[in-house]
């Protein structure tokens, strides 16, 4: 007797755009090489046509976009229960839980938690969001409450950090949060640098010398990133070293102040948004990377830059001690607050960086997605 193929649903709010999307991409193929059949859920928005299952939610941002999604998407998983072995849900920090009645195998992953937003926020004094955040705190709440009672559920809950565990906990989640951390990208060719510089230089207006040291910075351009930092720590950074250039990739609500802040130096440069296939080429052409925010799940830009070999500035929140502290990364942490106070720190690790970029053991043996897609495949008993 052939067996029967085990089928698994994924549904995920984010597939088209983002980290997470790149999470759920490299997860469902390596699902698929463990031989298992694999359909995503995702919201019927034009960007995101690669989903096997579109789902007609809202097209509005924030709360009430993510809770129709949400709602719609447990309704319809338990509808379809009996196509699937497992159902794996991605980042549904926004269910409410009022019509949440999975009874088949299931897997809530957290790639981080509103509570945690929210805290920074208020710690942080990042501005005028910290309602929107309490208000998601609490349908998050709510979630995480119903998780905790419902005793015959077959339900497990994973996050993808130490600090989102905590803050699960934090939020009101009393069972067993399983800590299963995303993969390390697979950046496949390794280019030098000076080939990376080269290439980079025929697509875009940045030229580097040989000589030059490039500190890089990837990611959303919001609040939680503090971004507005790093311009700051740049400034100290630059007055022992002229050849130190200052590169910043993404895009968000502070885009255009932080743009303003960078005309103020001429070795500093805002790329903005950029095709996919030149990150490959701007992280290979770095010699250290630089990531100042007050609040992380697990960042998938930091995991990017620790594949490239590159050394690590980091602040110092738990998610990113996590990543020193298992040398997943090297380098090293600065004041959250005041990170302008470790420039020293900075200056001395991007003089020392070297040209053979270092690549972590730890890199090919526990973080690659077949070990991961492995390990959530015992929790959902599959």
């Amino acid at each position: 007797m052939v067996e029967t193929m085990k089928r698994i649903l994924m549904c995920s709010q984010q597939f088209s755009a983002g980290g997470i999307s790149r999470v759920v991409h490299s997860l469902r193929e390596a699902l698929i090489r463990n031989g298992y059949s694999v359909e995503v859920m995702a919201p019927s928005y034009p960007a995101c046509e690669e989903a096997d299952i579109p789902i007609p939610s809202l097209n509005m941002p924030g709360l009430i976009g993510s809770l129709s999604f949400w709602e719609l998407a447990t309704r319809m998983a338990e509808r379809r229960k009996d196509h699937y072995d497992l159902i794996m849900m991605h980042h549904p920090v926004l269910l409410s839980g009022k019509s949440f009645n999975l009874s088949n195998n299931a897997i809530f992953t957290f790639h981080g938690t509103y509570y945690g937003y929210a805290q920074a926020y208020h710690l942080y004094k990042l501005g005028f969001y910290g309602p929107y955040y309490d208000l998601a705190t609490m349908i998050e709440r709510r979630l995480l409450n119903k998780l905790s009672d419902n005793q015959r559920s077959r339900i497990v809950v994973t996050g993808v950090s130490p600090s989102t565990i905590s803050e699960l906990r934090a939020n009101g989640y009393a069972d067993v949060a399983h800590f299963v951390p995303n993969a390390m990208p697979n950046i496949g060719e390794i280019i030098s640098k000076k080939r990376a510089r080269n290439r980079l230089s025929r697509s875009t207006y940045l030229r580097f010398d040989d000589d030059d040291r490039v500190l890089l910075s990837v990611g959303r351009i919001d609040p939680q990133k503090q971004p507005l930092l790093i311009p700051s720590l740049f400034s100290e950074i630059v007055k022992g070293n002229s050849d130190v250039k200052l590169v910043i990739v993404g895009e968000g609500s502070l885009s255009h102040r932080l743009q303003k802040l960078l005309k103020a130096y001429n070795n500093a440069f805002y790329l903005g948004f950029v095709p996919q296939e030149w990150l490959h080429l701007i992280y290979s052409c770095a010699d250290a990377y630089i990531s100042l925010s007050c609040c992380e799940g697990l960042p998938n830009c930091v995991l990017e830059a620790a594949a490239h070999g590159l050394p690590l500035i980091l602040s110092e929140i738990l998610a990113h001690r996590w990543i020193i502290s298992e040398r997943i990364g090297h380098g090293i942490l600065v004041d959250s607050f005041n990170p302008k106070k470790d420039a020293d720190k900075a200056s001395a690790l991007l003089e020392s960086s070297s040209d053979v970029p270092y690549y972590p053991d730890y890199n090919a043996t526990k973080l690659s997605w077949d070990k991961i897609a492995e390990t959530y495949l015992r929790l959902g008993e599959v």
